[in-house]
């Protein structure tokens, strides 16, 4: 007899009907930039400034004592009221 004949192939089990397709994971909550413009800020080394522009994680910066920078915003805190 040759190969295959008479035999039934394996199947995969088959999902119940009932059972639900798994649904995607909910996006997470949207993060709030750490700043906007016109926040007060201080730096370590330039001191007190007020945040001009933001682009992603940079800041520009007037400083009250160093002029306009560009800064990571990981390098400066909020400035305490």
């Amino acid at each position: 007899m040759p190969k295959g004949i008479g035999k039934k192939k394996a199947q995969a089990p088959s999902t119940p009907a009932s059972t639900p397709a798994p649904q995607p994971a909910p996006m997470p909550a949207r993060v709030s930039a750490p700043f906007a413009p016109g926040d007060r800020i201080v730096h370590p080394t330039f001191g007190e400034g007020k945040v001009v522009a933001i682009d992603g994680v940079k800041l520009e910066i007037a400083f009250n004592d160093a002029g306009t920078r560009i800064i990571r915003n990981d390098f400066v805190k909020r400035r305490s009221e």
